[in-house]
């Protein structure tokens, strides 16, 4: 499970801090995009406990502040590599720590976004450090002006991303920092690794959330917070004693929940003399009316409770709430419980409701507040009318204003049985078009007689119609049964006409198509029926219907996907080499012809008509891919983006095979896993389904993910990176029998298991298992961490004879020995488990790979498959379709067909060079053909420069562009440079 925390700021306030530094580093300067992961040695030249031009300081003179640490200082791993920063666990009051990076150059109006990973081991409540994130023009407190983000009494108990936006007002140079605090003692660990500071976009600052009647306050909606403050737009706080008063909160930072979504606002208090106020934003009310309040309000403290009350006013202050519309009450306890009032005032004006929260004494808990609620007395509106299907219909279950809430199906449609039909989708298959269809699942009872029932539409006797719709059943243990009927009511004995009677797996969507002509005029419906005559028959799955008269077509449902390709972590987008192509993947329904344009960028389409062309992407660029289907019925059309980088050589990078904005990621307590019938299930398994997917199960403990690189590109490979969601290793010692000699015998059962991790290169489309390029062994134990929270674990590859270099495709592979996965005995009920990081591309390709020892019984690869060879996971289960392991190398691009480079790069024989002028003001371009299209774009896509060359060399001007990382592109290749 990852956290991600987002504050967005612009610097149009100011904030002294105070303090002293005992020591301030020299003006080291470094350029933006700026990555340090603490782990390169030739970083620290000055031998000092931190990367040359970094700075940490402590307000204590005892204490070290932040400093260089590794596992073996404290037993807390490194989010990436083996070094990480982190301040020690303090001793006295008033911890006031300082993390300075280099000075950087930054542009005024330019958005940077700075971005972390922390790790804070304190888990005592009122003893959690706060942090702030500040930017200013030197390493010291005092110039530390512009407050960036700030978190109070922070708990990550694992590694968690932050992030945050800064725009300076003025061009200059800035450094960043990471101050953390906190005033009392035993405030833990502070731990801080893969530190980077990137260009953002140049916005204008978001405009502020407005509220008016009725007002609904949930505290989740991102959008509410455009103003960067702790509580939402046009909300206040106010605290009478010194404590913090209310601010917003989450789950992941106190371990404390909502009562909806996953944020509240909360107050602690620590002083006695409690008085944190909590004020509504200014809302426009009118004399006579009657408003209703309401709130979910709850106390952590049992023993010393504050109390509460209601009240209004004309202005967001203490002084100015007059009109009390509670008595004072203590404040519920250990739940959340519904506060609810009414408040009618006498003249029309603007006022603000306040929560007041008092107590006498100190330590009295937290209030934690949620869903806050303003409405007015209205007359009742008219029903907003529902969508009703009407002929033609196309139903493809994906549009939301054809289901009105109440039920499974859209409006209209009715559904009966023991385990009906339901819209949902599973991972294991993607829709015909769109994410959603119609299923019923597997049943487990036998003679199933599940029906769903289209609504009842008015058809013409005499008149012919066309029915059409998608039909996918896998089957499981038993064979399914479906049947397809029209008849003038939504009851099986009044379903008179049969269209469709099969019995047997259907593999894949497939398409059927009716025709009926009504005897007589009146309303029809269609039902399907899953009617199997044993259990454990599958999902039994319909997407796309459709409804006509004959004459008439439905234009395409368009739809496409891009192939999978490697993906930066660091950039979150495609990464690619020189020359590779992206395969588009059509997944349009119903049409005759296609279409596909690109813009935005230089890139060649193999055939623009083609179903499923290929595309070569020329340059660093924000594409568009549009798709024009046409049929009969017209034409529809899709477009996409697609915002490629190319691979450096001699580049460092960390990537994954996943897409984090379009593939399903599971979390912990999701993490897929195999039943006893071999089906798959990824609703919380937590704790209860154990036989993970990618993981140690019953059918293999050998796994691996594969990595789709071109021929005669290479590179290196220092370590992987992955998350261990749920990990056990039954490894208790029980006697387990006697010897001849009537001695016991002990069983210290999986506490000796080994893990390989092994490299292989690819051979006739499939890990070549012979010749492995690297492999690593050692105790289970040792290599993966046990933890109740999911734990990124790191594999390093320092004990290669030589560099770990892979050409072309290759995969990644997890062999574990073999383990306890049954109870030893009825009293013991502990057994092994692994369950690591599950994903599913969206695209539907498989990259996860299996090595079987055991067939699922009644599977097609029971039937045809091999035995302890590696296959794809798809292959050994159809429900995997799309899964995959979320393991991530670290890499050095290496050598590829096409060199890419500052020095010059080469394409088919003909060269370009790019050199920086003397005055660093300058780029020259040498090599181009005349009329060749010369484009840079910066480090966020955006175009720069766009001219064509007037001879074999051209200059550009460069004077003007921001320091940082640029792409000059020309003729299909691609070069770096640094301003």
């Amino acid at each position: 499970m990852r956290k991600h925390l987002l504050f967005t700021a612009v610097a149009t306030m100011a904030m002294s801090l105070t303090g002293t530094l005992s020591s301030m580093a020299q003006g080291y300067q470094t350029t933006i995009p700026f990555v340090e992961t603490f782990d390169d040695e030739t970083h620290y030249t000055l031998g000092g406990d931190l990367p040359d031009g970094w700075l940490g300081c402590s307000g204590n003179e005892d204490e070290k502040g932040f400093v260089k640490t590794q596992y073996y200082d404290n037993g807390l791993k490194a989010y990436s590599g083996d070094y990480y920063v982190s301040s020690e666990a303090n001793t006295f009051n008033h911890r006031n720590d300082y993390l300075y990076t280099p000075l950087m150059s930054m542009q005024g109006g330019k958005e940077y976004i700075v971005s972390f990973y922390m790790y804070a081991t304190a888990y005592n409540p009122g003893r959690q450090p706060s942090f702030q994130i500040t930017a200013g023009t030197a390493q010291n407190a005092d110039a530390q002006t512009i407050v960036i983000a700030e978190k109070e009494m922070i708990m990550h108990t694992e590694w968690t991303l932050v992030e945050a936006k800064f725009t300076p007002e003025t061009d200059g140079e800035y450094s960043i920092a990471l101050n953390a605090t906190a005033p009392i003692t035993g405030s833990g660990t502070v731990l801080v690794d893969d530190f980077s500071v990137k260009e953002g976009e140049s916005v204008a600052p978001a405009d502020p959330f407005i509220t008016t009647i009725p007002f609904t306050e949930t505290f989740d909606d991102a959008t509410h917070y455009a103003l960067g403050g702790d509580l939402p737009d046009g909300w206040a706080a106010y605290s009478g004693n010194g404590d913090a008063g209310f601010k917003t909160e989450t789950y992941e930072d106190t371990y404390m929940p909502a009562y909806s979504g996953d944020t509240f606002v909360s107050s602690y208090g620590m002083l006695s003399g409690r008085h944190d106020a909590l004020f509504t934003p200014m809302l426009e009310m009118e004399a006579g009316k009657k408003y209703t309040v309401s709130f979910y309000i709850y106390a952590t403290n049992f023993n010393y409770a504050p109390s509460y009350s209601v009240t209004a006013g004309t202005a967001q202050n203490v002084e100015a709430q007059t009109i009390a519309l509670t008595e004072t009450a203590e404040v519920p306890q250990g739940q959340y419980t519904k506060v609810e009032t009414t408040f009618t005032p006498e003249t029309s004006g603007e006022y603000c409701i306040a929560l007041n929260v008092t107590a006498n004494l100190s330590q009295t808990g937290f209030v934690n507040v949620d869903d806050f609620s303003i409405e007015a007395e209205e007359t009742e509106e008219p029903p907003v009318e529902e969508w009703a299907a009407s002929i033609p219909y196309s139903e493809n279950f994906d549009d939301a204003s054809h289901y009105n809430g109440l039920g499974n199906l859209p409006n209209g449609w009715f559904s009966s049985g023991e385990n009906p039909f339901v819209t949902a989708y599973s991972s294991s298959l993607p829709a015909v078009s769109g994410e959603y269809y119609m299923v019923a699942p597997s049943s487990p009872i036998s003679n199933r007689r599940d029906i769903a029932y289209t609504p009842l539409l008015e058809m013409e006797a005499g008149q012919k119609y066309t029915i059409s719709f998608y039909l996918c059943m896998p089957g499981s243990s038993s064979k399914p049964s479906f049947k397809f009927t029209v008849g003038q009511d939504q009851a099986y004995d009044m379903q008179e006409t049969v269209l469709l009677d099969h019995t047997g797996t259907i593999d894949e969507w497939t398409r059927y198509e009716y025709s009926f002509t009504p005897e007589t005029t009146g309303e029809y419906c269609f039902a399907f029926w899953a009617q199997s005559t044993e259990a454990g028959d599958g999902i039994i799955c319909v997407d796309n219907f459709r409804l006509s008269k004959a004459d008439e077509v439905f234009a395409p449902e368009t739809d496409f996907k891009f192939s999978n390709t490697l993906h930066s972590q660091f950039t979150g987008g495609p990464k690619l080499f020189s020359g590779q192509t992206v395969q588009m993947i059509n997944t349009t329904d119903d049409a005759n012809s296609f279409l596909w344009t690109v813009t935005g960028g230089d890139a060649v389409i193999s055939d623009a008509t083609a179903v499923n062309p290929t595309i070569t992407f020329k340059e660093s660029a924000n594409y568009t891919v549009t798709l024009e289907a046409t049929n009969e019925g017209g034409k529809k059309e899709i477009s996409k983006r697609f915002y490629p980088e190319f691979a450096v050589a001699g580049e460092t990078d960390c990537v994954q095979t996943t897409d984090e904005n379009t593939d399903k990621i599971y979390e912990q307590s999701n993490t897929p896993a195999f039943l006893a019938d071999g089906t798959v299930e990824d609703d919380y398994t937590y704790e209860t389904n154990t036989d993970f997917v990618v993981g140690v199960n019953p059918y293999y403990r050998a796994f691996a993910e594969r990595f789709d690189v071109p021929q005669n590109c290479n590179m290196e490979l220092t370590s992987i990176n992955y998350f261990s969601h749920n990990y056990y290793l039954f490894d208790q010692k029980l006697g387990v029998g006697k010897d001849e000699e009537g001695n016991d015998i002990y069983s210290t059962f999986d506490k000796d298991k080994k893990l390989t991790v092994v490299i292989y290169p690819e051979k006739d489309g499939k890990p070549d298992v012979a010749n492995p390029i690297y492999s690593k062994t050692g105790l289970i134990s040792e290599m993966i961490i046990d933890n109740y929270y999911s734990v990124r674990e790191s594999v390093k590859f320092d004990d290669a004879s030589e560099p770990v270099v892979v050409n072309g495709p290759f995969y990644i592979a997890l062999e574990f020995d073999s383990l306890t996965l049954e109870p030893y005995s009825p009293d013991i009920l502990s057994r092994s488990y692994v369950g690591l990081d599950t994903r599913v591309h969206d695209n539907g390709q498989t990259t996860l790979w299996v090595k079987p020892e055991k067939a699922i019984p009644g599977s097609e690869f029971e039937k045809s498959g091999k035995l302890n060879e590696y296959c794809r996971a798809d292959e050994f289960s159809k429900e995997l379709v799309g899964y995959s392991f979320g393991v991530m190398p670290w890499v050095v691009y290496g050598k590829m067909d096409i060199e890419t480079g500052i020095n010059g790069t080469e394409n088919g024989g003909h060269a370009i060079k790019v050199y920086a002028t003397v005055d660093g003001e300058n780029f020259k371009v040498s090599g181009l053909k005349p009329g060749t299209a010369v484009r840079v774009y910066s480090s966020n896509g955006s175009a720069v420069f766009d001219r064509k060359a007037g001879s074999s060399e051209m200059i550009i001007p460069a004077g003007n562009w921001t320091s940082g990382v640029y792409v000059i592109s020309a003729d299909g290749q691609s070069i770096k440079v640094t301003k």
